[in-house]
């Protein structure tokens, strides 16, 4: 027999929260910076980007200002892997409008229009495709929400798009929006309740996960669109790759008071309870009465909101604690009412009352308190602890009772048992066959001796061993020493039998103790190691071993002699047990108390003495290794004139008796610069030439120039003007290496000349491969010298840029993209004596892409024009992509065959990106069908 007991509590309702981390928060404190430690951080963008403003608390810079349709202006978020979504996604956001007027779908201001506040990306028509949520004032004065994704042209499809009417709202007060989406689940919290929830198609984010994310516009990164720019101020907005729960909802929307709300409220008048104390069929009904005349309309759920009943009547009240929503239009109340479980009883004992023994009965689950009194009592059964307890011991077959009993309500419950007693015991008897040792890995335990027969079952178990075998059989195998237990149970009657017996293990392993009487060196070629101080026995047996070593004597000796430095090894077996040690010890090599040392001069010019020095001298052979082939049996070899390709490691070995020694040294030679120089020589009498040292390679820079006899040296490559004679040319690098290969140069003395006024100028011609910044003397060109010099340089190509000149002839320039025609450059040249000037040009060709003819249009339903084709062959190596007007690719080919003939496409404008010979090529292109 059981009571059941129900009593009832009305309490109050106060959430806790412990929530996950945002993936991305902006608490917009003096910043747009993100503050969920994902680095997330928003950049200010448009023409005025938004300032900082009051928060709903009276904050200063604690919330964003947002333009609208006249001053478009928005926070970006570079898309980031902590920002894609899979099946969830939830966004919790403060806003606050105190207009609405903004862009309608055409563009246009319209009061209206739409204010996005949050994107990634958008509806797929001004924007790619992605997320999006907007709020607008309807025509009647509400307010309408949308909150949609699409994965194309939102006109075309979209894989949700929800909107929700709500007319609670002051237009020029702080809201709290929170929008939840999960696999086919949609809801929209208002001010923490539970505005609305929708079915919707399992989401889909593949689009939005890759767009940038935007505030307070609908945007894209690859366009300078800006469609329905939010106008207001935002605040606290929070990401979360997850759903919100009811508990989450209310801790974001905090202590903050919506004045609006205060217009409104729910009078609950009383809260019915009708039932039956200390029964157990559950049939408590509750009813809960509201004063509809300030709310309105109200309905009721029992389950946070899920759904919804206008009927304020709840039966067939369970025990436990029940949350009952109240909500009308624009407010929500809750209570809770907390239904007391019953006293279940029941009854269990420890395990069947066998021979002379005793078993403990225990109600120990029934409810503990100190309102509870507890009694038990028995017939023809035997009670030998306290009554008043949840357990009791018995040693008596009979019927025992228990009875619990509430002493604040007088509800109470009952129980009983009747305990069987079994007077048949069975025998257990164990055995070991053996111990334990290193070839006697496993021993069995026998147990077949006990009780046998198909009512019996067999329970081993162990402690600090090991069982192999299966632990419910009569016999077990086993590996380790410990103490091992067996169990027979009489499954007829549940009686058990208990034994157990030690199992011993023999794996002594045997001791190795190695001693080493001296090193080998250069006067000992051989020593013992010695193992006698090991175990010893006749049944120990001896074998060494070595990996590097050398062994002279019998390995299974317990000594042997070796000649040879390296790791030699011990094995000793006791074949008694089977159990065997091993252990090594490290002969090394002895060395003289002696340093071989190799010095060498270092850091000279190329062209000097290289003395390599050894040491000590007490050592009987030295031998030198170098670079470039050296080898040298002396002591201390010397190399007169050492040229760079002696610079490396010097390698010295020596030796002493029977030991080596080697040492290195590094030598680090400085090469010679080399050169090349131009003569302008003297062409008419009375004039002066010009020397200019060129092409300096080798050395360090920076260099200096010597044009003299007696060597004066200066950073200034070019000397003149000069007057007949002999000159000797130096170049010395930073390091003071000079070349002294000293050229000779003779200026002579020119001929009488007549000045010559007429002369020619030719147009030069440029081969092009690369588009590094060119530099061209048209005067060396043309074979002219002072006082011929460059006065005018000119292009009419808008590739070149960075045009630049100067008087000697220089023209430097750069190409800022590929080209296929030929690029000119008209440049002048000047004679002062004469008053006249000649002018010339320098043309630029692309030798690349001659071959190469870029396509704008096709015709791929004409005989002709049909293809893609940018020449008579495809060029191996070639790589083409083609994208739609929305910026996405469509087509992508290694080595392309000149075929694309957009077949599945519509007539329109496309773009490509043709890659061939390193270079690229970027183009629109145009079919027409």
């Amino acid at each position: 027999m059981k009571l059941v007991l129900f009593y009832l509590v009305i309490l109050l309702f106060c959430g806790s929260l412990n929530s996950q981390n945002p993936i991305a928060s902006y608490p917009f404190n003096g910043n747009a910076e993100d503050a969920s430690g994902n680095g997330n951080h928003g950049i200010l963008e448009g023409n005025n980007p938004p300032v900082l403003t009051e928060d709903r608390f009276g904050n200063p810079n604690s919330a964003y200002e947002f333009g609208g349709f006249l001053n478009r202006n928005w926070i970006r978020v570079p898309n980031h892997s902590s920002l894609q979504l899979d099946t969830a996604f939830s966004i919790s956001v403060w806003l606050k409008q105190c207009d609405f007027d903004g862009m309608d779908g055409s563009g246009r201001l319209s009061q209206t229009g739409n204010h996005v506040f949050f994107s990634k990306a958008g509806d797929g028509i001004s924007v790619p495709p992605g997320i999006w949520l907007n709020r607008r004032l309807t025509e009647e004065g509400s307010t309408r929400s949308r909150f949609a994704n699409t994965n194309q042209i939102a006109s075309h499809a979209t894989n949700f798009s929800e909107n929700f009417i709500v007319r609670c709202v002051d237009q020029c007060e702080w809201i709290h929006y929170v929008f939840i989406v999960e696999n086919t689940k949609m809801k929209f919290y208002l001010n923490s309740r539970l505005f609305e929830k929708r079915v919707i198609d399992q989401v889909d984010f593949t689009r939005a996960n890759q767009e940038d994310m935007y505030i307070g516009i609908m945007g894209s990164r690859t366009s300078t669109a800006s469609w329905y720019p939010f106008y207001g101020a935002i605040d606290d907005l929070d990401i979360f790759d997850y759903a919100l729960s009811p508990d989450e909802v209310k801790v974001l929307y905090g202590d903050y008071v919506d004045p609006f709300l205060s217009n409104y409220e729910i009078k609950l008048d009383s809260i019915e309870i009708n039932g039956h104390l200390c029964k157990d069929n559950g049939d408590v009904t509750v009813s809960i009465h509201v004063d509809t005349s300030s709310s309105g309309p109200v309905r009721f759920s029992r389950d946070s909101g899920e759904n919804w009943d206008s009927l304020p009547f709840f039966s067939v009240m369970q025990p436990g604690i029940h949350t009952i929503l109240i909500d009308a239009e624009c407010i929500t109340i809750d209570t809770i009412i907390e239904i007391n479980a019953i006293i279940d009883v029941l009854l269990s004992q420890s395990a069947p009352l066998c021979g002379e023994g005793s078993i403990w009965l225990d109600e120990s689950i029934s409810p503990q308190s100190s309102d509870l009194t507890y009694n038990w009592s028995t017939i023809e059964g035997n009670i030998l602890s306290a009554p008043d307890s949840t357990a009791i011991e018995v040693n008596t077959e009979g019927w025992y009772f228990f009875e619990v009993l509430n002493e604040e309500n007088g509800c109470w419950g009952l129980d009983s048992v009747f305990v069987k007693k079994h007077e048949d015991v069975h025998e257990l008897v164990l055995e070991v066959e053996s111990i334990i040792g290193c070839n006697q890995t496993t021993v069995w335990l026998d147990g077949s001796s006990s009780s046998l027969g198909s009512e019996f079952e067999y329970h081993w178990s162990t402690s600090e061993g090991n069982i192999l075998s299966a632990t419910d059989s009569s016999a077990i195998e086993v590996n380790a020493e410990g103490w091992y237990f067996l169990e027979v149970i009489n499954m007829q009657n549940g009686c058990a039998a208990f034994d157990s017996l030690f199992v011993e293990s023999d794996e002594e392993l045997p001791e190795i103790v190695i001693e080493v009487d001296s090193e080998i060196g250069c006067d000992q070629a051989s020593v013992w190691l010695d193992g006698s101080s090991s175990s010893q026995g006749p049944s120990y047996n001896y074998l060494w071993s070595t990996p590097d070593g050398n062994i002279l004597s019998p390995p299974d000796s317990t000594s042997i002699e070796v000649d040879a430095a390296g790791w030699y090894f011990l094995e000793i077996t006791n074949s008694e047990n089977g159990c065997a040690s091993i252990d090594s010890v490290l002969v090394e090599q002895e060395s003289p108390d002696l340093e071989l040392t190799a010095t060498a001069q270092s850091g000279f010019c190329a062209g000097g003495e290289l003395q390599l020095t050894a040491g000590p001298d007490s050592l009987e052979t030295y031998i030198w290794y170098g670079p470039a082939g050296f080898y040298s049996e002396e002591k201390n070899p010397l190399i007169e004139s050492a040229g760079v390709e002696y610079s490396g490691t010097y390698e010295l070995l020596a030796t002493l008796g029977g030991c080596e020694f080697r040492t290195e040294v590094e030598v680090n030679i400085f090469p010679l610069p080399s050169f090349d120089f131009v003569v302008d020589s003297i062409l008419c009498e009375g004039e002066q030439g010009f020397i200019e040292i060129t092409n300096v390679t080798g050395g360090m820079p920076p260099y200096t120039y010597s044009f003299d006899q007696e060597g004066n040296f200066s950073g200034n490559p070019l000397a003149g003007p000069l007057s007949p004679g002999v000159y000797l040319l130096r170049v010395r690098d930073t390091r003071g290496c000079t070349n002294e290969d000293i050229p000779s140069v003779v200026l002579q003395e020119g001929p009488p000349c007549e000045e010559d006024c007429e002369y020619m100028l030719e147009d030069i011609y440029l081969e092009l491969q690369r588009y590094e910044r060119q530099t061209v003397n048209v005067l060396q060109h043309n074979q002219l010298s002072a006082p011929y010099f460059l006065s005018a340089v000119s292009s009419n190509s808008e590739l070149i840029v960075g045009l630049e000149y100067d008087e000697s002839g220089n023209i430097s320039f750069a190409v800022s993209g590929n080209f296929v025609e030929v690029l000119p450059i008209r440049y002048r040249i000047c004679y002062p004596n004469c008053d006249n000037c000649r002018e010339a040009f320098i043309y630029l060709s692309n030798s690349e892409l001659q071959d190469i003819i870029p396509t704008s249009v096709i015709t791929p339903d004409q005989p002709t024009n049909r293809f893609l084709q940018f020449s008579d062959e495809p060029v191996e190596g070639s790589e083409l992509w083609i994208y739609n007007r929305w910026g996405e690719q469509i087509y992508h080919s290694r080595n392309y065959q000149n075929d694309w003939d957009a077949k599945g496409y519509p007539g329109g404008v496309y773009f490509y990106v043709f890659r061939v010979y390193g270079l690229t090529i970027k183009s629109s292109l145009t079919v027409i069908r």
